[in-house]
């Protein structure tokens, strides 16, 4: 992943504003679940000292999730960022 905060001069802040979420699907067999979701990371970036060089950005997500629901507990989750137009 490509560290965001380098493209910026220093002093430099984020504030992560949101994360929405979006359950695409949920698959159950047994006593394990598979979720597969996606959504939106919503970042504010301010660089330098003036807060009129501020940039927002969303960073698109999906990811996946897997449950043992007898245990309640992430067995295993992926999350893949779109990061690729700051490349």
């Amino acid at each position: 992943m490509v560290d965001l905060i380098k493209h910026f001069s220093n002093p430099y802040h984020a504030h992560y504003e949101q994360v929405k979420t979006y359950i695409n699907n949920i698959e159950i067999n047994g006593l394990n679940a598979l979720i597969q979701v996606d959504g939106g990371i919503y970042v504010d970036f301010q660089y330098g000292n003036d807060e009129d060089h501020l940039i927002s950005e969303t960073f698109p997500f999906e990811g996946e999730m897997s449950l043992n629901l007898l245990k309640q507990e992430i067995k295993n989750a992926k999350l893949n960022i779109d990061d690729s137009h700051w490349s």
